[in-house]
C-alpha cells in the first residue's frame, strides 16, 4: 500500500498545476468530510453513509484525472476501477434522498438493482481491458485505439439513460415527499424539503460541468480546455465546501417523515357522508375554540389524536373533501388569527414578526407567502390599510 501510495505521488508531483492543486484539494476535502459522515455518533445513520459515498465516489472521480496523465502511463493496469464508480452516483443520490426523505435504516436486497450499471461496466472493463496485456492496456490509455466502438457507444448510452431515469426518479420522490409533509406538517421550515431540492440541482450542475468539459477537451485547444477545468474544478471545490458548512450550520438538515405515510389521494376517498359533515364541524369548533394551531409544531397526528380520529380519517376529511392540505387548512386559522390582532389597537404597539411567532408561524417567508396569498397583501400594508380606518 505505501509502495502504491509512492508511486501516485511521484507520478503526480511534477505537475501540479493550480488546477491539480484544487482537484486534489478537493478529494481531501471530500473524503475526510465523508470519513466525518460516517463517524459522527450524534446522528449515525444510512442518510449520512450514502452521503459519504457519494461525495467520495466524486472525489474519486476527479482526482483520477491526474492519474491518467501520469501514475496510469506507468501502471495502466489500475486504470477504470475508479472511472466505473461514476455509474454509481446517480443511484446513490437516489437512495440518499429516499433513505433521508422517509427514515429508512435499512437497504434491502432489492436494492442491489441499483448497482447494474456498475456491474456492466465492471465485466466490461474486466473482459475488453484488464485482460489484454499492459502495453495494449497503454495503448488504450494514449489513444483509445484498441476499444469496441460499438459497445462503448452502447455504454455511453446506457449511462445517459440511467442517469435520465434516476433523475426522473428524485424529482418524483421529492415531489410526493413535499406533498406529505404539507398534509401531515403545519409548519414546512420544521420538515424542510430545500435541501433535497439543492442536492439535486447541484447534481444537475455537476453534470453540466462534465458535459462541457468533454465537449471542450474534445473540440478546443489544449490550452483552452486546462483554463476550462480550472474554473470547473473551483466550482467543485465551492461545491464541496457549501456541503460542508450546511452540515455544520445545521448537522441534521431535517427530520424525515414514516415511509409508511400515504398521500390523501392514495387512500379510499368515498363520499361525503353525514357522520363526516359532523366530524368537519367538531374539527372547526376544536379549532376555533382551543386554538391548536398556535402550536408551531402541531401535525396532523396530534390534531388527529386530540378530536379522537385516525390520522388516515383526518388526512382524507382534510385534503379530499376540504380541498385543501393540512399545512394550507391549518394556516387559514392562523391567518385569520394574525389579521384580527394586526387591526386591533390593543396590538398596535407589537411589531408583525410577534404577531407572526404569536399566531404560531415560525418562518417568516411561510407567513408572508400564506397571508399574501389569503388577503392579496403583505402583513405591514394589511395593517396600515385597516387599521387607520377602524
Amino acid at each position: 500500500m505505501c509502495i502504491l501510495v509512492s508511486s501516485i505521488y511521484n507520478g503526480i508531483k511534477m505537475n501540479l498545476s493550480l488546477t491539480n492543486i484544487i482537484a486534489i484539494l478537493f478529494f481531501f476535502q471530500a473524503t475526510l468530510f465523508s470519513v466525518y459522515l460516517i463517524t459522527m455518533k450524534k446522528h449515525r445513520n444510512l442518510s449520512n453513509k450514502l452521503l459519504a459515498l457519494f461525495l467520495f465516489v466524486i472525489g474519486a472521480n476527479i482526482f483520477e484525472g491526474l492519474l491518467y496523465k501520469s501514475f496510469y502511463m506507468k501502471h495502466p493496469e489500475f486504470a477504470f476501477y475508479i472511472n466505473n464508480t461514476a455509474s454509481l452516483i446517480a443511484p446513490v443520490l437516489y437512495l440518499y434522498v429516499r433513505t433521508l426523505a422517509y427514515k429508512i435504516t435499512k437497504l434491502k436486497w432489492s436494492d442491489l438493482i441499483h448497482l447494474l450499471m456498475y456491474t456492466v461496466l465492471v465485466v466490461w472493463s474486466f473482459f475488453d481491458y484488464h485482460l489484454l496485456p499492459s502495453n495494449e492496456q497503454l495503448t488504450i490509455l494514449t489513444t483509445g485505439v484498441g476499444l469496441n466502438e460499438l459497445l462503448m457507444k452502447i455504454i455511453v448510452a446506457m449511462m445517459f439513460s440511467q442517469f435520465l431515469i434516476y433523475l426522473i426518479l428524485t424529482i418524483r420522490l421529492i415531489i410526493r415527499y413535499r406533498k406529505l409533509v404539507r398534509e401531515n406538517y403545519s409548519e414546512d421550515s420544521k420538515v424542510n424539503s430545500s435541501w433535497l431540492s439543492q442536492i439535486v440541482v447541484v447534481f444537475l450542475i455537476i453534470a453540466l460541468l462534465a458535459v462541457i468539459e468533454n465537449v471542450i477537451e474534445s473540440n478546443f485547444s489544449s490550452e483552452t480546455y486546462e483554463n476550462t477545468l480550472l474554473i470547473i474544478f473551483f466550482g467543485y471545490l465551492v461545491f464541496i465546501n457549501w456541503i460542508i458548512f450546511k452540515a455544520l450550520k445545521v448537522p441534521q438538515l431535517f427530520q424525515g417523515i414514516d415511509k409508511d405515510v400515504e398521500l390523501a389521494k392514495e387512500m379510499d376517498q368515498g363520499t361525503l357522508t353525514e357522520a363526516d359533515k359532523r366530524i368537519l364541524n367538531k374539527l372547526n369548533e376544536y379549532m376555533l375554540n382551543e386554538k391548536p394551531y398556535l402550536n408551531s409544531t402541531l401535525t396532523l397526528r396530534q390534531l388527529a389524536k386530540n378530536i379522537e380520529l385516525s390520522s388516515r380519517e383526518l388526512s382524507i376529511l382534510i385534503n379530499n373533501h376540504l380541498n385543501q392540505n393540512f399545512f394550507d387548512y391549518v394556516n387559514t386559522f392562523r391567518i385569520e388569527n394574525t389579521k384580527q390582532k394586526l387591526i386591533d389597537f390593543a396590538y398596535k404597539d407589537h411589531t408583525v414578526l410577534e404577531l407572526m411567532y404569536d399566531s404560531g408561524f415560525n418562518s417568516k417567508s411561510s407567513f408572508n407567502t400564506a397571508f399574501r396569498k389569503v388577503t392579496g397583501l403583505v402583513p405591514t400594508a394589511y395593517r396600515h390599510k385597516y387599521l387607520i380606518t377602524k
